[in-house]
């Protein structure tokens, strides 16, 4: 049991990290296209390309880190959702047919609570 509460630690803080790196990354993205666009364009001055080149290769790299990232976001479910997965392994039928029938007791209960205020009024 303690290794699974463990590894749930562990996947919800790789879950963080890879928030944190995307958001960073993003923001390296934004100013790397932005760059590029400068330069593409000739608004600065760039004689060979060098630089187009360079933010190029640098949107690669990022754009692969963001990928990761992402992917990791989708597949690693949030703590709370872990801890219910875990949980479910403890759910039986007889566990499952003794909430319901204290659903129905419930309600049962509280529609007799109704009536009897209908009554007294």
């Amino acid at each position: 049991m303690g290794k699974y509460i463990y590894l749930i630690t562990v996947l919800s803080k790789l879950d963080y990290f890879a928030r944190v790196v995307s958001i960073l990354v993003e923001t390296a993205l934004i100013f790397l296209i932005l760059t590029c666009i400068l330069f593409y364009f000739k608004i600065c001055d760039d004689e060979e390309g060098k630089v187009v080149n360079a933010c190029k290769s640098w949107i690669k790299g990022l754009a692969i880190i963001l990928s990761i990232c992402a992917t990791i976001n989708i597949l690693v479910p949030s703590k709370e959702e872990m801890y219910m997965i875990y949980a479910t392994k403890y759910v039986t039928k007889e566990n499952l047919q003794m909430t319901k029938d204290e659903i129905k007791n419930t309600t049962d209960y509280i529609f007799e609570k109704f009536k009897e205020l209908k009554e007294d009024k």
